[in-house]
């Protein structure tokens, strides 16, 4: 009639089989949890780029002038009323903040501009700059730092808010 086996390769087929089974299971659980967090990192990769596209969107559309500069005060990025308003565009020769400021106001801003990256906090002054027709206008000046992942500032946006008008009114 049937095969009969021994008791001790019984035991041994049916610990083989188990463990067979339990490493087939755990190959599912880390395929699953490879699959997760491959959806979870496209799916995150997707919002901030989505994110990016919007905050470039804002700034671009921003009415008053909004710059970003690297830590050294180079220019990476102007709206168009930054633009406008300083007669340049972000890829022409003036790459930094002392090409449309003049000597004293470019070492305050300098100075607000270091505070801003020690401190990890916005900063706000007022500040008269003399735009290209010699005309001088009053900005409300805030600079905000942006940190990176590992909290190093890496960059700060420069927004500017012409207060000419309202000073001139007080």
């Amino acid at each position: 009639s049937g095969f009969i086996m021994p008791e001790e390769l019984q035991s041994k087929v049916i610990y083989f089989v188990m463990f067979f089974s339990f490493a087939i299971i755990m190959l599912q659980i880390v395929f699953l949890g490879i699959s997760i967090v491959s959806y979870l990192y496209d799916t995150n990769r997707r919002e901030m780029s989505k994110f990016k596209d919007m905050s470039y969107f804002l700034l671009k559309n921003y009415p008053d002038p909004v710059m970003l500069a690297d830590t050294n005060g180079k220019l990476l990025i102007l709206n168009d009323a930054a633009e406008e308003l300083f007669k340049f565009k972000s890829d022409s020769e003036k790459q930094n903040m002392k090409d449309f400021l003049n000597p004293k106001e470019y070492r305050r801003a300098r100075s607000y501009f270091a505070q801003a990256i020690q401190q990890h906090k916005n900063v706000q002054y007022e500040s008269k700059i003399t735009l290209e027709e010699n005309q001088v206008r009053n900005f409300k000046i805030q600079m905000v730092p942006v940190a990176a992942g590992n909290e190093k500032i890496s960059e700060i946006f420069i927004i500017g808010t012409d207060i000419t008008i309202e000073n001139q009114i007080q």
